[in-house]
């Protein structure tokens, strides 16, 4: 039997489903989509997993790896937060954690750089 600590069986558990999705989806990723994968604490052992299945693949994760961690930060800090919104004049809503998300996607593919770019995204999403 495997005995195996909370944290030691909540690692495998993710890095079995890391590896799942880098088998299944990494190829249809955008490239913020990659990145919020690519910083994910169990992430190299899920690859390292997936080479065993698809060495080609694993190398073709790590070097579209390489290519995004040269461009810069692969997980800065989010230009846009519910704090944000809120000195914005939005009010706390259910559509916050969505607009949110997409103002980071945003960011981490370079389409936005600034707050006041975040903010301009939040509202043509938010009035929509």
């Amino acid at each position: 039997h495997l005995m195996l600590s909370n944290d030691d069986r909540d690692g495998l558990q993710s890095i079995l489903n890391l590896r799942t999705s880098l088998m299944s989806h990494w190829k249809q990723l955008g490239v913020a989509g990659q990145k919020r994968l690519a910083v994910l604490p169990w992430f190299s052992a899920a690859v390292e997993l997936a080479a065993v299945e698809d060495a080609a693949l694993a190398e073709e994760i790590i070097a579209r790896v390489d290519e995004l961690s040269s461009e810069g930060d692969m997980a800065p800090p989010p230009l846009l937060t519910g704090a944000a919104l809120i000195e914005a004049g939005y009010r706390p809503g259910p559509d916050f954690t969505r607009i949110i998300d997409l103002a980071y996607d945003a960011q981490l593919e370079g389409r936005i750089g600034s707050l006041e770019e975040a903010i301009s995204l939040a509202r043509d999403n938010l009035e929509d």
